[in-house]
């Protein structure tokens, strides 16, 4: 059985946040269409930013064993000992650990005796690696490394994340947690029974963030993304068909992402910087002057009322602007 055949046999760690739907990526729909072997309709493999996680894996495991001094070892598919549609392809498994300590509503806990774990690794950009630094682990994560515990029956695990852009990365264990496997179990079979049956979940809202990013979105929404998304004056204007940018704007719509996150990050500091500063108006530390004073104001005309009570006026001001060629990217 090959590597997609063997991903299509069942529920993986990375295919738990779609089952259960968790933001920002999880779509049980788009889930079953990997499933069920339905073509992409745009598929991302070359996308430049989609084979980083993959391409770094190896570095990020290396670092690992640089960093604790524990030796890793890749397996090969593992399946649950009695139900066989629960399936993991961990990144890695550690061997010989000691010194394994993991959090636990009591505080850090040392492991005796912990045996094997498993390694989850990841690569994340600044803006998301300082916010895993500042608010966890997302969802996604935590669910996948708990999944591939369960599967293979390991008692703790441990997370490696990079961020490549400063090459700095972060490192800790976790323990198994089996309450959290049996919240989720019984909603994850439901929907790969679903799946089974070819009974497709629902479809999200044409509007979602989510389906602008999903490869399999005119499949799931067809015209039903173009009329939430074009402006009704462009939905029906001809265009030149040009798929070899495919790939450049699948790149675009990723690092537009990854700014959009940066400005949600700079956004939190500048509260932090606001709540900070207080009442104060001026104030300086090494290498930085701050200013946060109240201003008046600005002035400004009604050009609506200057329209109405004064036209000779208003249209001897009249400027034209200078003709633009603004660029408008839209996922359809």
């Amino acid at each position: 059985m090959g590597f997609e055949e063997e991903r299509r046999a069942g529920i993986g760690g990375s295919d738990v946040d779609d089952a259960l739907g968790e933001l920002p990526f999880g779509c049980a729909r788009r889930l079953a269409y990997e499933k069920l072997a339905v073509p992409p309709d745009y598929p991302e493999e070359k996308a430049l930013l989609y084979r980083r996680g993959h391409d770094l894996e190896p570095l990020v495991c290396q670092r690992y064993t640089e960093e604790t001094g524990r030796k890793v070892v890749r397996r090969a598919t593992a399946v649950h000992p009695s139900i066989p549609w629960a399936r993991v392809n961990v990144d890695r498994e550690i061997l010989g650990a000691k010194d394994v300590v993991v959090t636990t509503q009591d505080g850090p806990q040392e492991l005796a005796e912990p045996g094997v774990g498993v390694l989850e690794a990841k690569t994340h950009a600044a803006h998301a690696y300082a916010r895993v630094k500042r608010e966890g682990l997302p969802s996604s994560h935590v669910l996948q490394l708990q999944w591939g515990m369960w599967v293979r029956d390991r008692r703790w695990g441990s997370f490696a994340v990079l961020n490549p852009e400063t090459w700095e990365m972060l490192t800790f264990d976790v323990a198994f947690d089996p309450e959290l496997i049996a919240r989720i179990e019984p909603h994850i079979r439901a929907i790969w029974e679903r799946i089974q049956r070819q009974d497709l979940p629902d479809r999200l809202d044409p509007t979602d963030k989510r389906c602008a990013r999903c490869a399999w979105r005119h499949t799931c929404q067809g015209d039903r993304l173009a009329a939430a998304v074009l402006p009704r004056e462009e939905r029906d204007v001809e265009a030149a068909y040009r798929p070899e940018l495919a790939d450049l704007l699948a790149d675009r719509a990723n690092v537009r992402a990854t700014l959009d996150e940066y400005q949600e990050l700079a956004n939190v500091i500048d509260l932090r910087l606001r709540e900070s500063i207080g009442d104060q108006e001026v104030v300086s530390c090494d290498g930085w002057r701050v200013y946060y004073r109240g201003q008046a104001g600005r002035r400004s005309v009604d050009m609506e009322r200057l329209r109405k009570e004064f036209p000779d006026a208003y249209a001897a001001c009249l400027t034209h602007t200078k003709p633009s060629r603004p660029l408008r990217v839209y996922a359809v």
